[in-house]
């Protein structure tokens, strides 16, 4: 039972986090997902509201994964798709 309870804390904990995927190209900016996200796996650990808004300070144009929006647990409106580069 405790390990259990343990085990449920872990997941919410991490449903309620996001993790920050580094860059794949020079000049690429670094990809904010939800801590769930199967996309990214991370092994540096998670980060709470206030590291985002610090990622974000860091990072202007910080990208943000299309497939497990991490702005609706932000609290922010979807962002608009940027253009390719020429």
């Amino acid at each position: 039972q405790v390990e259990e309870d343990r085990r449920r804390r872990d997941v919410a904990r991490i449903e309620m986090s996001w993790k920050l995927q580094p860059p794949r190209a020079d000049g690429a900016q670094p990809m904010l997902h939800r801590g769930n996200c199967g996309l990214f796996k991370t092994l540096t650990g998670y980060l709470d509201k206030a590291h985002v808004v610090i990622a974000f300070d860091q990072f202007p144009d910080l990208e943000m994964c299309e497939i497990c929006a991490p702005w609706g647990l932000l609290g922010i409106p979807k962002p608009t798709p940027r253009k390719p580069s020429p």
